[in-house]
């Protein structure tokens, strides 16, 4: 019996060990299979991962961020941070609306509201584009309602705060145009509101002087200061006149307007010549800038006027030399100074009437003729003829005879040789003061020779 139950269980055992090796085996192969194919899945996905990080798509930025970033482990300091960047991003867009919907008021030429939103974005962006493209387009508005001071200060206030302004040259043209409206006569509104009463000259040349200040390298420069010219030649202020044209002719020589320049500068010290009697500075001045146009510009068709001009003021001149030898030779007995200018009047303006007295001046001091005596002659006698001792300092004289300079820079004292070197060089015809010794009675003075006084050479562009 046992025996038989042993064999039935040994037949059991031979049949089911097979099956359960071969289905142990199976088993342990498909785990594996499984385990492998789960560990591809996963080094797909991290490779899926990494590469998304590298190169987001942008079409799902934010999916992929949070696969790699996790918003809990950011630092509480760089969370701040995004959330202002995020929040002024927000705003800015709101500022741009705001913009938008101010210019859409603006062209409806409803300038109130937009005075308005301007004024809201500068207080609230301060330092963005958005303010300055704010204070650019007040500006327009305060130009159309003819409120000029307010629209010169708006683009002021974006030359001195947002000096990187991208439309700075509409900015400074913006300024020119309002400089250019009160120069035509244009009446400024009061408060914008009311009708202006008065023209405002004054604050258009202010204006041109502020756009030749805050550009001085444009365009606008050189031509803002012939316009702040010839206002305040206008309005007599003809020192402010001058001074804005000698600041082209030396900083914009290269211009044309230079050339325009240069004979307004002629003409205004003309005009402020009061005779031949009369300090001649402005005499000077006038024949040197006529001058210097005539040799700069000769194609200019203005050359003839400048001719002109040329000619009276050295007429002008002539005279005044030939009046201020008169009073050497007939208040002074200077018969050597009267020389001196009765010449220089003859070679300012050799084709002048004055050009004949002045010859026959020159010709009664070579005969020896004395002037008519005044009153105080016959009372004090006559002055002494000074001579050309009688100018020197006798203390420098003293001073420098004892110093002598090397061929080395050095010097070297040698007492009395400088004095008689001066005492050689002033009885030298060819010397311009010359020394003569009175002439006897009846007998004629030599003539004085005088080194003629080069002309000014015009001024190079």
């Amino acid at each position: 019996m046992i025996l038989r139950k042993n064999i039935k269980l040994t037949r059991l055992i031979a049949i089911c060990l097979p099956l359960v090796i071969g289905a142990s085996s199976f088993g342990a192969i498909k785990i594996f299979s499984l385990a492998s194919q789960q560990q591809k899945e996963e080094e797909q996905k991290q490779a899926a991962q990494s590469k998304a990080i590298e190169t987001p798509t942008p079409s799902e930025p934010a999916k992929k961020q949070d696969s790699c970033v996790n918003k809990e482990d950011l630092d509480p300091k760089l969370k701040e941070e995004i959330n202002k960047l995020y929040s002024k991003t927000l705003s800015e867009f709101h500022a741009l609306e705001q913009l938008k919907k101010a210019m859409d008021f603006q062209n409806k030429k409803e300038y109130g509201a937009a005075l308005k939103i301007y004024k809201e974005l500068i207080k609230k962006h301060p330092s963005t584009y958005l303010s300055a493209e704010s204070y650019f387009q007040c500006g327009k508005i305060y130009i159309a309602k003819a409120d000029y001071n307010d629209a010169f200060k708006a683009f002021d206030e974006i030359i001195k705060t947002y000096p990187d302004y991208p439309n700075f040259n509409a900015v400074i043209a913006e300024q020119f145009h309002v400089a250019s409206l009160l120069m035509q006569g244009k009446k400024p509104r009061l408060f914008g509101i009311f009708p202006g009463i008065f023209k405002d000259y004054d604050s258009a040349i202010n204006y041109f002087e502020g756009v030749a200040k805050n550009a001085p390298y444009s365009e606008f420069a050189p031509k803002a200061l012939i316009f702040k010219a010839e206002l305040a030649e206008k309005h007599g202020k003809k020192e402010d006149a001058i001074d804005a044209l000698d600041r082209v002719v030396n900083d914009y020589a290269h211009t044309e307007d230079a050339a325009d320049a240069y004979l307004r500068l002629a003409d205004l010290h003309a005009s402020l010549v009061q005779g031949a009697e009369y300090d001649q500075g402005a005499t000077r001045e006038a024949i040197s800038y006529y001058e210097d146009f005539i040799t700069l510009y000769k194609n200019d068709p203005r050359t003839s006027r400048a001719e002109a001009g040329l000619k009276k003021m050295r007429e002008i001149y002539s005279n005044s030399r030939l009046l201020i030898g008169d009073y050497f030779y007939y208040r002074r007995n200077n018969k050597h100074a009267a020389l001196i200018f009765y010449k220089d009047a003859i070679s300012v303006a050799p084709e002048a009437a004055t050009t004949d007295t002045a010859r026959s001046r020159i010709q009664s001091i070579k005969d020896g003729i004395e002037p008519p005596k005044s009153f105080i002659d016959r009372l004090f006698g006559r002055p002494k003829d000074d001579t050309v001792k009688d100018f020197i300092d006798e203390a420098k004289l003293e001073q420098l005879a004892n110093e002598k300079f090397s061929t080395t820079g050095e010097k070297q004292t040698t007492p009395g040789s400088f004095a008689k070197q001066t005492e050689t060089d002033l009885k030298t015809p060819d010397s311009k003061f010359v020394e003569e010794p009175k002439a006897p009675e009846g007998k004629k003075y030599s003539s004085l020779i005088e080194t003629p006084k080069p002309s000014r050479k015009a001024k190079k562009n």
